[in-house]
């Protein structure tokens, strides 16, 4: 199976033709074939994140990511290629030169303290809105969250603050942590441009989203404990997110103003079923109509993923608008007209 359209997302508003797909399967795999080079592998493209003609052989995306593919596809084309042999030669090279170093390196040990001390008393959510100035603090202590506007709080509360210029450094650290078998998280590659304007290129959508945090947009929430960032939602009105605004199966299909969307969650593997993703749901909803927003809208999976399950949103109050694939439409407040 390729592609079922109750189980996958559709990521192009181009209909699915099965057919087509398969005719083409023979000739890209015969291309990746005359393309391989046993010493080098493949080369890389600038779509590939890396540089235009430098060997692709890093682990995300990379080498190994192509020799998946052919295994996979070998009941359908067979390109000749020694897949086992490549996949020693991928190991060999990312070990001499990763593409990436400052994210490939080789797992360590998580020897670090846990972030959540599971002896810990349950925490209390609290939304913090800045202060007129606080933008402009900068945090010194670790044991609580300043530039919030409310005075330093107990080690046993939860903080959640939007992501303002000050707090970069944070964001930055809860989506390129490592997680606690040493893996490199998926947020390290997306930076959350997936609705916004992605690019293929992690480094690029980091930039990218360090631009919106620099110039004050506030991209989303942090949740914070012990004065370490472990949780994270996306919410903005809904025009910030260029690619959601133009999908034909979940962008808009009225004219409104002041409609802000829900489009990502990330807890840190050690903070979850502690609560941290309700409380950034409910708070983002704070968040928004604090500044505006006349309704909000998520897009939960029907068996639940990175935009939240359809149950979560239920609760807090929101319902239903339309199906679409695999996706309810959702909304909190103002129903279009």
């Amino acid at each position: 199976m390729f592609y079922n359209p109750e189980n996958h997302e559709p990521l192009t508003d181009e209909l699915w033709d099965e057919a087509r797909v398969r005719a083409r399967i023979p000739e890209l795999v015969a291309a990746t074939g005359e393309a391989f080079d046993p010493a080098r592998l493949w080369p890389s493209s600038e779509e590939d994140g890396g540089e235009a003609g430098k060997s692709l052989t890093s682990l995300y995306p990379g080498a190994s990511g192509v020799i998946w593919a052919q295994e996979r596809l070998r009941p359908h084309a067979d390109s000749g290629i020694d897949l086992p042999a490549a996949a020693r030669r991928t190991l060999e090279l990312w070990r001499e030169q990763p593409d990436s170093p400052e994210r490939h390196e080789p797992p360590a040990p998580d020897t670090r303290e846990p972030l959540l001390r599971r002896d810990r008393a349950a925490r209390r959510r609290v939304v913090t809105r800045p202060e007129p100035g606080a933008r402009d603090r900068r945090r010194t202590g670790a044991r609580h969250v300043p530039g919030t506007g409310l005075a330093p709080c107990p080690q046993d509360l939860m903080e959640i603050a939007p992501v303002t210029p000050d707090r970069w450094d944070d964001f930055a650290d809860l989506f390129a942590r490592k997680g606690p078998r040493g893996g490199t998280p998926m947020t390290a590659g997306c930076w959350c441009q997936w609705w916004r304007g992605r690019t293929g290129d992690p480094a690029k959508n980091r930039r990218n989203m360090r631009r919106i945090v620099t110039a004050g947009r506030e991209p989303g929430l942090l949740a914070y404990e012990d004065g370490v960032a472990v949780g994270w939602v996306s919410v903005a009105p809904r025009e910030e997110y260029g690619q959601l605004v133009r999908s034909r199966n979940y962008g808009p299909r009225e004219d409104e103003e002041g409609v802000w969307s829900i489009v990502c969650f990330y807890v840190d593997p050690r903070a979850k079923k502690r609560g941290v993703a309700t409380a950034l749901l409910e708070s983002a909803v704070e968040h928004a109509l604090a500044r505006g927003a006349s309704a909000v809208e998520a897009y939960p999976h029907c068996k639940g993923d990175y935009m939240g399950t359809e149950e979560h949103f239920v609760r807090l109050g929101f319902e239903h608008l339309r199906r679409a694939g695999t996706r309810s439409i959702m909304r909190y407040g103002r129903r279009p007209s």
